[in-house]
């Protein structure tokens, strides 16, 4: 394996500079090069109690939609899809990792499969699910769900469009496969709707819309693009908003996507953070010349006890990512990177890789 030097990438001459800066000042000032000792607790075996005794198959779903599905409801999904199959329109606040997903998609399956099918011969068959999510790796992966969710729907066909592809291919690909629904980043919806032929008009079929991580979507700036892809469905229509936090913003869309009489659904206890119990927390205040080897020395910790271990380190920048990533690699391990300078072919290829 190379140097450090060896795995940039190539980049203007200022930023090279800015990075090798930064290299050095962490070999020397990080403590890359100091036995740091930080014990770290292990991590305790949560119980299961963000799962419920109820089953999917309580509910009148579709026969090959359950034959999907082999295990019991999350207390999210057990709370809202009752009130989504009774038609309403719902704001689900729920903590991250909870089952949000399936829990907007097999309602939004239960539509199409009762929908009228389309004629062959329509050239603009209507999209019937759309699904909004904020980022590319979150819109891909409420995508494989679906996929999951449709093993036994063949003529069910779900697409993705996002950043970082071309525009032409995500056009050619909804021409030529079943679309009913479409899972997509605002930014790249917006897109489609502006610039390819016919793609307003098959968003007029829109029985169901969904919009993934609410709150997310508006810290990222996306109110205008959202508003937009509003403006662009049918209001006869049902939406579900779901969100870890409802703040004023997540208040305000609400008047605009949801109808007056919408279900709030609240599967957070007062008190309680974001995340399910299952994931443990903590946090560590220390100055930032000891960032990286206390990193380090966690990680180190965290893998003698895991030997399948996985873990996501976020960092401020790209630049910072990569240089951590860099010098993680150079201790060798087995790491690797997802920032904005990345394509989406090799993003898409390592989030897969992580997750399976």
């Amino acid at each position: 394996m190379g140097g450090i030097g060896d795995l940039l990438s190539e980049e203007d001459e200022e930023e090279d500079e800015d990075y090798e800066f930064l290299k050095k000042k962490a070999v020397s000032a990080f403590g890359f090069d100091k036995e740091n000792a930080v014990v770290a607790d292990q991590a305790k075996n949560a119980d299961n109690s963000y799962l419920t005794k109820t089953r999917f198959d309580q509910y009148p779903l579709s026969p090959l939609s359950l034959k999907a599905i082999n295990e019991t409801m999350t207390v999210v999904q057990e709370a809202t899809l009752p009130v989504i199959l009774k038609g309403k329109d719902v704001l689900a606040k729920a903590k991250t990792g909870t089952g949000k997903t399936v829990a907007f998609l097999l309602p939004s399956i239960e539509v199409v499969v009762k929908s009228p099918p389309t004629s062959p011969d329509n050239k603009r068959p209507p999209i019937l699910a759309l699904v909004i999510c904020p980022t590319r790796e979150l819109a891909n992966q409420a995508a494989t769900e679906a996929n999951t969710l449709l093993k036994y729907h063949p003529t069910i066909g779900v697409q993705v469009v996002i950043g970082g592809t071309r525009l032409g291919l995500e056009q050619k690909r909804m021409q030529t496969n079943p679309c009913q629904i479409l899972v997509a980043t605002p930014g790249r919806l917006k897109d489609h709707i502006e610039n390819t032929p016919g793609f307003a008009t098959r968003l007029k079929g829109v029985k169901v819309l969904v919009l993934d991580e609410a709150d997310h979507l508006l810290d990222m700036g996306f109110r205008k693009d959202i508003e937009r892809i509003i403006s662009a469905v049918p209001k006869e229509r049902q939406t579900f908003l779901f969100s870890a936090t409802v703040p004023e913003e997540v208040r305000q869309i609400c008047l605009v996507a949801l109808r007056r009489d919408h279900e709030f659904v609240n599967c957070v206890h007062e008190g309680t953070g974001e995340t399910h119990q299952q994931v443990r927390q903590t946090h560590m205040i220390a100055s930032l010349d000891r960032h990286f080897s206390l990193l380090y020395t966690l990680l180190r910790e965290h893998i003698m006890d895991n030997v399948n271990y996985k873990v996501i380190v976020f960092c401020t920048t790209d630049m910072v990512t990569k240089l951590v990533a860099d010098l993680l690699g150079e201790l060798n391990l087995n790491v690797r990177e997802i920032h904005s300078r990345k394509p989406q072919s090799y993003r898409t290829r390592v989030s897969n890789e992580f997750r399976f």
